[in-house]
């Protein structure tokens, strides 16, 4: 193949099914117009060098099947031996990493940042080895990066872009947006980890006697949202995520999650006051949340007590590939 080359591959906000998707139960995706970028050049040193938010370079040499790093990027290699262990390469290339997008300042948001850099880095490492089964590759790495932990739904969405029903073991489907339906993305100022909130998930289901109905009530919700925005019907649909939201505020309070903490807490007050819908948006509980309404002046109008409503374009970002040159590569 020739190189230079260049992908981008979009970030996301989960809608609707974070946590029932653990079930088995459908996940509403929208990929947002944030972008992981990866480039490659042909370069005997081999390097990677981060663009964003903090820059940083180190080299590397594949050693067996795995890579050896030298350099400031040791650190945060992990997920590059993972994609590198499931689509490996021979020709010597240099790498570098454009994340800004994904962080504020240097704070990670909760857009899914390892999904879209494991996609990328997936989509450049199969065009320079050649590699087929590409969208089983992607999704084995990014699997081993997390321990086995999540569900998959960020890799389906950062793959296909758009707005995609994700449910394991059934082909994405993708999605229109619904005529009438108008959302916002609030950036709340605190992170949370995902991962943390899972763990505790699972503890709260081994240990509590109510966990399984609450979660099969929560997994129904999911799926009859799922269909409300197959079909278009806009105020099903919010009918359906203030409902998720709702069971989900019920199970935060008997796990202690911290999926409705104090900032999104506000905001779902506020969002009633003014006539308009709020939740939070995915399984970390802190990052972001989504004001939507069918009334596009209300949802305008509407100012959170705590965060911001940020210009992200949720549900039609895609991926691509990009022209390298462009980049100055």
């Amino acid at each position: 193949m020739s190189l230079p080359v260049a992908y981008q591959a979009p970030g996301k906000l989960m809608l609707c099914g974070e946590y029932a998707v653990l079930e088995g139960a459908s996940a509403i995706v929208a990929a947002v117009d944030r972008f992981a970028v990866i480039g490659a050049t042909a370069d005997a040193v081999q390097q990677v060098q981060f663009r964003g938010p903090v820059a940083v370079a180190g080299s590397f040499r594949r050693d067996g099947a795995g890579l050896r790093w030298i350099g400031e990027v040791a650190d945060v290699s992990a997920l590059f031996d993972c994609v590198y262990a499931n689509l490996p390469f021979e020709q010597a290339v240099s790498l570098v990493v454009y994340s800004t997008d994904l962080y504020d300042g240097g704070r990670k948001l909760g857009l899914g940042s390892s999904a879209a850099v494991t996609v990328a880095l997936g989509q450049v490492f199969a065009r320079i080895a050649g590699h087929i089964d590409v969208v089983a590759s992607i999704n084995a790495a990014h699997r081993q990066f997390q321990k086995g932990a999540g569900s998959g739904a960020d890799i389906a969405c950062s793959m296909a872009g758009g707005v995609i029903a994700f449910r394991r073991d059934v082909p994405v489907q993708q999605l229109d947006w619904p005529a009438g339906l108008y959302m916002a993305a609030i950036q709340q100022p605190v992170s949370a980890s995902t991962m943390k909130r899972i763990a505790r998930l699972r503890q709260w289901q081994a240990e509590a006697i109510n966990a399984e109905g609450l979660m099969q009530v929560l997994a129904q919700t999911a799926e009859q949202t799922a269909s409300c925005w197959r079909r278009g019907d806009a105020t099903a649909i919010i009918d359906g995520l203030d409902s998720y939201t709702d069971q989900m505020t019920r199970i935060d309070a008997e796990a202690a999650l911290g999926y409705v903490n104090a900032d999104h807490a506000r905001c779902l007050d506020a969002a009633r006051e003014a006539g308009v819908s709020y939740k939070p948006c995915g399984a970390g509980g802190g990052d972001f949340g989504i004001a939507y309404s069918e009334d596009a002046e209300a949802l305008a109008a509407f100012v959170p007590p705590v965060g911001e409503k940020v210009a992200i374009d949720i549900g039609r970002a895609r991926p691509r590939w990009l022209d390298a040159a462009s980049l100055g590569l």
